[in-house]
């Protein structure tokens, strides 16, 4: 998990928006450990004083945020980071089909 700088709100946006790439790197991270390990969720990143706020993504929203990192990522030039969202993204979802297969 990201912990991000004790700041005030707008320069935690302010840090997210200029480190996007770190950031959805450390969100796609996240995301393939919870998938490897089954999860439901996963906390992506901390802030506050004492990092009592984090933000978390839940398995329905894994694909949508895997699909912004691959558009990020492209946007930025991060071929390798896009291929592994991307490799994720059908990797999980081949699985989900398979897991998802009802019983004859």
């Amino acid at each position: 998990m990201l912990k991000l700088p004790t700041k005030s709100f707008s320069a935690i946006q302010t840090f997210l928006k200029e480190n996007e790439v770190l950031v959805y790197r450390y969100m796609v991270l996240s995301i393939s450990n919870a998938i490897k390990h089954k999860k439901d969720k996963t906390e992506l990143f901390s802030f506050g004083q004492h990092n009592e706020h984090i933000a978390m993504v839940r398995r329905t929203d894994y694909e949508k945020v895997l699909v912004d990192a691959i558009g990020h990522f492209s946007n930025a030039e991060e071929y390798e980071q896009a291929a592994f969202a991307r490799d994720l993204l059908t990797k999980w979802k081949v699985e989900q089909v398979i897991n998802d297969k009802p019983t004859e």
